[in-house]
């Protein structure tokens, strides 16, 4: 029977005679994914250190999916049981995890992304995207997650118009949180993600209204110099969050 490494790596086998990687690097396209490969489970979670049996989080998993996938670089039968995984860790840890994080949401953060790594906007938003902006079938499990794109609608700042790591008064709102949120819920409302999700009208609203909301914040946090046109973080230009704003927008 074969396991996840080996499905992955006779793809990035196969890849390799593609690309012949080797002809420019002196390495195969195989050994550069080896410690990727080595790190993922059976049941498809990736660790935050390569080759470390331990702290199995979603965010590592969303980047995976989202940055491999785009490139082709991950076999459907990976992909899924990744996706698959990737929700599982919203509500819970790999009872194998050496260091499993938090054990514990608040209530009113129930529905956010993820228990091991804390509920955030950059957790939930990272992970929508990856089961909503790939060739896997992550979005046809929507509705295992339509909360969750619900919980990061309303986490919106009502005064600022934006969004922070958190929506707590210890976190400040931002560009690049603002950005990742933005994309996410728009991923949810193209065709034929909304289809699957079936929102009410008044969740469409809401959706809708936390959208118009974060538009107007990247407007108003707009920075132009020069014929340069930017965005800041910790009120200093910032190249990350510029790409990521002009990824949402």
């Amino acid at each position: 029977m074969n396991t996840l490494k080996n499905l992955w790596s006779e793809h990035i086998a196969l890849l390799d005679k593609q690309i012949d990687l080797y002809a420019f690097t002196n390495r195969d396209l195989k050994d550069w994914f080896q410690p990727l490969i080595n790190s993922i489970t059976d049941d498809g979670a990736v660790p935050y250190l390569l080759e470390i049996n331990k702290r199995f989080r979603a965010s590592p998993l969303s980047s995976t999916i989202s940055w491999l996938d785009d490139a082709g670089l991950l076999p459907v039968s990976v992909l899924d049981k990744m996706q698959d995984m990737l929700i599982s860790l919203r509500d819970g840890n790999i009872p194998t995890d050496k260091d499993p994080g938090n054990d514990h949401k608040m209530e009113e953060d129930k529905d956010g992304w993820s228990l091991g790594e804390g509920v955030s906007v950059w957790s939930t938003s990272f992970a929508i995207i990856a089961l909503l902006d790939s060739h896997g079938n992550g979005a046809k499990k929507a509705t295992r997650f339509k909360s969750s794109v619900l919980w990061l609608a309303k986490q919106c700042d009502i005064n600022s118009k934006g969004w922070a790591y958190q929506l707590s008064t210890n976190c400040s709102v931002n560009p690049i949180m603002t950005a990742l949120a933005l994309r996410a819920l728009a991923l949810s409302l193209t065709k034929p993600h909304k289809a699957n999700f079936k929102f009410t009208l008044d969740e469409e609203r809401q959706i809708c209204s936390s959208i118009m909301n974060g538009l107007d914040y990247l407007k108003d946090n707009c920075h132009q110099s020069h014929s340069k046109t930017y965005w800041c973080f910790n009120d200093i230009p910032h190249c990350a969050a510029t790409t990521w704003v002009l990824l949402a927008l």
